[in-house]
């Protein structure tokens, strides 16, 4: 057998655990957010070979004239600039291009594999 029916429990046992793990990450958020008030206020926090601390990140906002001077910019260097424009699924449903119309234009759809997690569910 493999290990994925191997490991295959009960409806209970399943709905307990899940049950757990609810209660478990709302503790953890918790505890997240008491450790980031401490560490905004006294600073980054060494513990367990690593460290608790805030980190920047950077990210680009650009007008779509920026982006054209850029994609410009590009491929003068060389670069195809399309090779590095990605258009998100949700941007693309927004737009009115559904999967037909990606297909037609010649998209190869990509499925990731399944996420998972846990969703709300829906009234």
């Amino acid at each position: 057998m493999n290990n994925v029916t191997e490991n295959v429990i009960a409806e209970m046992e399943a709905l307990e655990m899940a049950n757990e793990l609810l209660k478990l990450s709302a503790a953890f958020d918790a505890i997240n957010d008491k450790l980031k008030a401490y560490v905004k206020v006294h600073g980054e926090l060494q513990v367990g070979g690593g460290i608790f601390c805030f980190t920047e990140s950077t990210s680009w906002e650009m007008s779509p004239a920026t982006k054209k001077e850029l994609f410009v910019a590009l491929a003068c260097d060389g670069v195809n600039p399309y090779q590095y424009a990605a258009i998100p699924a949700s941007d693309l449903k927004k737009l009115g291009y559904d999967e037909q119309a990606m297909l037609n234009l010649g998209a190869t759809k990509k499925n990731n594999s399944p996420r998972f997690g846990f969703k709300k569910a829906k009234l």
